[in-house]
């Protein structure tokens, strides 16, 4: 009995092993790829046309012959096939060799079976030397170029970027494409430096002009406030000093009002020729620097990739009811098909189609189940309810076309039990076979109706896939370049106000430094610094300070009676040039040598305040200067060439009265003498009309033209 127990059990286990065997020939996923192998080495999936078509397997097939052994590629969707696909399929195939699955994004899994190939370490380098965005073409380059590479340079590659990507500070790698936002980035910048920086140097470059010819001329230019006198002042003469203004007379001269001429406010030939050459260069260098056109490694499809999916399922429906995807897990084992067969046969209200194909994104359909089923419905021209089931997550949606179903007992949506599996109590087949019987049991159970109803059971009428993914990025003379070029402009204006506040700020800066003077450290201030050719602006303002700070210094400061006078000749004097009304206020129409005249009666008071002795002469080459002695470089050259002619018998050059300034002049270079402006020139001072040409006799003589220009005995 023990014999006859064995041999039953040996028979059963034979038969089960037979069955078993006999069902999985050619019908399960690991069997169908591996026939697809047998006549072709790359197969790539019809079902991710929006990704990778079909039709980029010639290139796959091109880079498999750079491994140099054996190679076996598959493209399938990502979770179309498990860890363990690769070693099924050559079992089935019974073929040595390098073996590649490839995803959407790239290398998924590689075994080399009977060959000498770094598969784990070529897939390794391909997962981590690509960002992201690379795509599954670029993924397999990489793979089958560390396969090249041998397996000790793999494998060096391979531990290096673990290295790089372990712990939390992991490499990044940049990506290769840009997106549509970073490309309108890209023209919004365009646009705001095609026209800012041209417009910048327009704005900028007669400005600095400007500036630059002010700054060397010694002028101030507009923006300078003008200093507030001081009312009144002491024009009384101190006691025992008495000088009396005449009631009338004309000053006898006229001098034309004039400034230094400044360049034009507008841009020269050079100006225009630079922002042309800028504007040039960005507008034919940026679609050299921005040159990316597309945005993805997606290969758009042909019409023939976006179809054979299609054409495929069909084409198996027409042959049967019951069409499972070769491509995917076999959820519905022979006896579950068989038993689903026969209950559409007995459904008598008409067909029913059942597609078991995965909904994938990046389908012809786009993921729309709907839209599969309106495809399909269209290429077999015949009306039924067709059932399209999920085998990747269980998911089964219904779409009646024609049947005679009472359409208010069959709803918009199918019962969640049919729909979708128990999420409480999962199931490696989603139990599809169990769940496709209850929707035959569901449809057997709806009341007929008289008339068709063509709607589409779960979407209303929209069966429409969405659009192909266009993966060419605008042009960059698009979009944001329109708004660029007005923010372009804005922060150009921007940046010229900046600049000329800038500009501005320093030039103040210097035209109150030389108006103040310079002085030594611990000593009083006898010189004063003055530009050898000022504005009539600039002689005004400069006047109407120095007499405010003579009045106030005079009002306070004690002196003997010689510094005394002479303070009070030079300030009355001053203010007989400058003050006609009298209101404490430099009249508006002093001519330029009055004003300069005025400027240096009143340092040279000042000096004598602030220093308790006379003056007898002002600086010869600027009178502005203040007080004056003899020396200096031309001083020095004048005596000894005085020299040489006394002892030739020939009379003595006198030499010239210059101030510490002028008689310090580095290297012995002479000094600029003072100009005045006239009309659109400028004159030497000792050529204008007016008391100022007497401030080469000295001070005494200044003081006497003065009375005499202005008509007081």
């Amino acid at each position: 009995m023990a014999c006859v127990l064995l041999a039953a059990l040996a028979l059963l286990a034979g038969g089960s092993t037979a069955s078993a065997a006999g069902g999985d020939d050619g019908g399960t996923q690991s069997a169908r790829l591996a026939e697809l192998l047998r006549h072709n080495p790359v197969y790539v999936s019809d079902q991710l046309p929006r990704e990778v078509p079909r039709s980029t397997a010639p290139a796959y097939a091109k880079l498999a012959k750079r491994t140099g052994v054996p190679t076996y590629v598959l493209v399938l969707p990502d979770a179309s096939s498990g860890r363990s696909l690769l070693g099924a399929v050559h079992d089935r195939l019974g073929k040595d060799g390098l073996y590649v699955l490839v995803g959407t994004t790239g290398v998924t899994d590689a075994r080399a079976f009977g060959v000498r190939a770094p598969a784990a370490d070529a897939a390794t380098v391909a997962l981590y030397a690509l960002p992201y965005d690379a795509g599954a073409l670029r993924s397999f380059q990489e793979f089958v170029g560390a396969v090249a590479q041998g397996p000790e340079r793999a494998a060096q590659r391979a531990d290096s970027l673990r290295d790089a990507h372990a712990g939390d500070g992991k490499a990044e790698v940049e990506d290769l494409y840009i997106d549509r936002t970073d490309r309108e980035n890209q023209s919004f910048l365009t646009g705001m430096l095609l026209l800012g920086v041209p417009l910048l140097v327009l704005l900028t470059g007669p400005y600095v002009r400007r500036w630059r010819h002010r700054r060397t001329q010694g002028t101030d230019g507009k923006g300078v406030s003008r200093a507030k006198a001081v009312s009144g002042g002491p024009r009384a003469a101190p006691k025992g000093l008495s000088l009396t203004k005449a009631a009338s007379g004309a000053k006898g001269h006229s001098l034309t009002k004039g400034v230094s001429r400044a360049p034009r406010a507008r841009p020269n030939i050079i100006e225009l020729v630079v922002a042309g050459v800028l504007a040039a260069l960005i507008g034919f260098g940026a679609p050299q620097v921005f040159d990316q056109t597309i945005d993805s490694a997606t290969v758009t499809p042909t019409r023939a990739d976006l179809t054979a999916r299609l054409d495929r399922v069909a084409a198996g429906l027409r042959q049967d009811p019951v069409y499972t995807d070769l491509e995917s897990p076999q959820l519905l084992d022979p006896a579950s098909r068989k038993r689903l067969e026969a209950e559409i046969k007995a459904f008598t209200p008409g067909l029913v189609y059942v597609a078991v194909v995965p909904q994938l994104t990046d389908d012809e359909s786009g993921g729309d189940a709907y839209a599969f089923a309106a495809a399909l419905h269209r290429r077999l021209g015949k009306d039924g309810a067709y059932v399209v089931a999920d085998p990747l997550n269980g998911d089964i949606d219904l779409v009646n076309y024609g049947l005679p179903l009472d359409p208010d007992r069959l709803g918009y949506q199918l019962p969640d039990d049919i729909r979708h599996e128990d999420f409480d109590h999962p199931a490696d087949d989603h139990r599809l076979a169990q769940r496709l019987d209850k929707l035959m049991t569901f449809l057997g159970g709806i009341p007929r109706s008289d008339a068709s109803d063509t709607d589409t059971l779960g979407s209303g009428t929209d069966a429409t896939p969405d659009p192909l993914y266009d993966n060419a990025l605008p042009a960059l003379y698009t979009g944001d370049f329109w708004p660029g070029l007005m923010i372009g402009a804005f922060g150009a204006a921007l940046l010229f106000g900046l600049i000329t506040s800038g500009l501005g700020i320093a030039r103040l800066v210097e035209v109150r430094r030389r108006e103040r003077g310079t002085a030594s450290p611990g000593k009083p201030t006898t010189a004063f610094d003055a530009p050898a050719a000022p504005s009539l602006a600039y002689l005004r303002r400069t006047a109407q300070r120095e007499l405010t700070t003579l009045g106030t210094e005079f009002a306070v400061e004690s002196a003997d009676a010689a510094v005394q006078a002479q303070v009070w000749d030079c300030f009355d004097a001053a203010m007989l040039l400058t003050d006609g009304d009298p209101d404490g206020f430099v009249d508006k129409d002093v001519p330029a040598a009055d004003l300069a005249a005025a400027i240096a009666l009143a340092r040279t008071a000042l000096a004598m305040l602030r220093t308790q002795q006379t003056y007898a002469h002002c600086c010869e080459r600027n009178p502005m200067h203040g007080p004056a002695g003899r020396g200096g470089p031309a001083a020095r050259g004048a005596a000894a060439r005085g020299g040489s002619a006394a002892r030739g018998g020939r009379r003595r050059t006198p030499r010239p009265w210059l101030c510490e300034a002028c008689r310090t002049a580095a290297g012995g270079v002479e000094p600029p003498g003072l100009t005045l402006p006239k009309g659109g020139g400028r004159i030497p001072y000792a050529q204008a009309s007016g008391a100022l040409p007497a401030a080469r006799d000295g001070i005494p003589q200044l003081i006497v033209k003065v009375r005499e220009y202005a008509s007081v005995q």
